[in-house]
């Protein structure tokens, strides 16, 4: 019994995703890397947290985990269509925090903790893949940051890609010049979490959020800083539409703003919103849910009052990957997070949800596991009470 407990137990830690903490850390730590081989679970869907998602121009969904793989997902079927797989190691090594796809659908650019084995080496764990996304092959690695990179985005023209990075910096990278890097902005206190780029009357501008509380608008011709703007909360993620920015962080709110940074509306949320979309035509702003008071829903808003438009419940936990999808010329939302780490497409509408389509895995998270004499328990369900968890099979 003990000979076989052993590899079982094996493939449920394998499987398992922070088990001591169902929200994403904000600091990471370099771990020496292994040698090793790692055997890894294929449940044909993801097994951790759902960072970001994307959607191309054919309409495949792409979407990114902890668990240090890319997925390709056929929106109609729910059908996994192919996987991007890049490093994987002990502890955060290897996690995706971030991706984005130009508008041409050309690039893929994936951030997270990579390089974590050299860090002793003085390489640094911050480098940013570029892939031809067509083809899936690895084409660039971005080689600057000093520690890894938390959110990234590509000008709607594709010029540009703006990457935002836990050494407190976010850096422009000029895409048809071979991804070169052009300026380096430096506003920042803490940690840059949320970046994005949008284009006025011919001028690039940036914007940056982090965990120094501030929101900056910053001139990428003349390459400095226009106006920053100070809340009382740390600020995660950016959303920007043709005429709006949404921010959102450690808090019950999102703050609106023009395109000069000036406040328009702050909404106030059950939720503490995690992750910002807009609809490509401006109509409405979607946020995903951080898992607080038992309220646990995605919400919509329309962007002509920014009231509650609808709200979606299927998730159960942390749901921070969201972004909309236009099918047969409806438009649809898209989610991701909960205990399976599943992804929904759903249709909308004034005060209901319907879901289109569920992508999930065969398996379920693992949040907890022991062994007591020859006998081996796991739980499926988040119940942690006083630093324990309990667990539901043996």
């Amino acid at each position: 019994m003990k000979n076989i407990l052993l590899p079982i137990l094996t493939l449920l830690l394998l499987t398992a995703c922070s088990p001591n903490n169902p929200t994403p850390q904000h600091n990471s730590t370099s771990n020496q890397g292994s040698t090793s081989a790692i055997l890894q679970l294929d449940t044909k869907g993801h097994t951790a947290l759902i960072n970001d998602i994307v959607v191309t121009n054919s309409g495949d969904i792409i979407s990114a985990s902890d668990d240090k793989t890319v997925r390709v997902w056929d929106s109609t079927t729910g059908k996994e269509k192919r996987k991007i797989l890049g490093e994987i190691g002990s502890g955060s090594a290897g996690k995706i925090y971030a991706i984005a796809l130009s508008s041409d659908n050309r690039y893929l650019a994936i951030g997270g903790y990579f390089d974590n084995t050299t860090v002793k080496a003085n390489i640094n764990p911050g480098r940013i893949r570029i892939y031809n996304y067509q083809t899936g092959k690895l084409i660039k690695l971005l080689k600057s940051h000093t520690n890894v990179v938390y959110d990234l985005s590509f000008s709607k023209d594709g010029k540009y890609l703006i990457s935002g990075s836990g050494d407190f910096t976010a850096k422009i990278w000029e895409v048809e010049k071979s991804f070169r890097l052009i300026d380096t902005i430096r506003t920042h206190s803490k940690q840059v979490y949320g970046v994005g780029i949008f284009k006025k009357s011919g001028r690039y501008y940036a914007v940056t959020a982090g965990l120094d509380n501030r929101v900056s608008l910053y001139s990428i011709s003349d390459k400095k800083a226009i106006k920053t703007h100070k809340l009382n909360h740390n600020l995660d993620y950016i959303a920007i539409s043709n005429n709006h920015i949404a921010v959102a962080g450690d808090s019950h709110q999102i703050d609106i703003y023009n395109h000069s940074l000036e406040p328009i509306k702050t909404i106030k949320s059950q939720t503490k919103p995690e992750e910002l979309a807009y609809s490509r035509d401006g109509r409405f702003l979607i946020a995903g849910s951080r898992s607080d008071f038992n309220y646990e829903m995605v919400n919509i808003y329309t962007t002509n009052s920014y009231s509650l438009y609808s709200s979606f419940k299927k998730h159960k936990n942390l749901t921070m990957a969201v972004n909309f999808i236009e099918k047969n010329g409806k438009l649809l939302a898209v989610s991701g997070g909960g205990n399976n780490s599943e992804i929904y497409i759903w249709r909308f509408g004034k005060d209901f949800t319907k879901v289109i389509t569920k992508i999930e895995g065969v398996g379920q998270r693992v949040w907890s596991v022991g062994v007591k004499g020859d006998r081996v328990a796991w739980g499926n369900t988040w119940t942690k009470t006083k630093g324990k968890s309990k667990f539901q099979k043996s």
